[in-house]
């Protein structure tokens, strides 16, 4: 475990752990030229990030989805994104590493993610760390979704009985992963080189901020006290 006391890190993965926007944009440009819709710029994309697959479509395409078309659109996603098998997506510098040193370490290590398992699961195994993962919770096979609290306490928790509060830590780049650490009474830590909003991220004040791996890597297994009510 680290010295800090974290025995499970639960990572959020697009812009956490791994560069996915380039494999997201090619997924949507897919997804809207088969319905033949106006190709999203890469501003409007990276807004959508961290938000469920649903919410993403529905803010890219706020007035030509009816309700009933939902489940049609976000299918035919998952199969461009199934059919690029993450192509344009590779992790971060330092992220392997780090993984393999918390798994060495004995700190238990979890995924919590609006995006789906396949996509996942296929950049970590090319990426020969998939079996530092002990266990995915993503956006088509949990009941609940990030920021949601119960995300954390009827599906997380149950399969880490023993870890208290004080031990988990929440790794995310967007405020949906903050305000799912705040609800959920955990630490958190904000990776401010993924695709959040600054200004909105830090205003929700999490415990700890790292602007590279190296730092989240010092933070994960830091001997301080996670820094409280940090704004820089």
């Amino acid at each position: 475990m680290s010295s800090n006391g974290y025995k499970l890190v639960l990572f959020d993965f697009d812009g956490t752990l791994a560069q996915t926007l380039d494999n997201i944009i090619w997924c949507m440009e897919k997804t809207m030229s088969f319905y033949g819709q106006k190709t999203p710029s890469r501003k409007a994309v990276i807004r959508t990030v961290g938000h469920t697959l649903e919410e993403s479509l529905r803010m890219l395409c706020p007035s030509i989805i009816p309700d009933k078309d939902m489940p049609e659109l976000v299918s035919r996603y998952r199969e461009f994104d199934k059919e690029s098998q993450g192509g344009q997506t590779r992790l971060f510098d330092g992220v392997p590493e780090l993984l393999k040193k918390a798994h060495n370490h004995g700190i238990r290590l979890a995924i919590v993610s609006n995006k789906g398992i396949h996509a996942i699961q296929t950049v970590l195994q090319r990426s020969n760390v998939f079996s530092f993962i002990d266990i995915i919770f993503s956006g088509n096979t949990s009941k609940f979704k990030k920021p949601d609290p119960d995300l954390y306490h009827h599906e997380i928790k149950p399969h880490f009985p023993d870890m208290s509060h004080s031990e988990v830590l929440v790794v995310g780049d967007t405020p949906h992963d903050i305000s799912f650490a705040k609800a959920s009474g955990l630490d958190s830590c904000w990776v401010g080189y993924g695709y959040g909003n600054q200004e909105a991220c830090l205003e929700l004040e999490p415990n700890y901020i790292a602007r590279n791996v190296s730092d989240l890597t010092s933070h994960i297994f830091s001997s301080h006290k996670p820094l409280r009510r940090s704004k820089t």
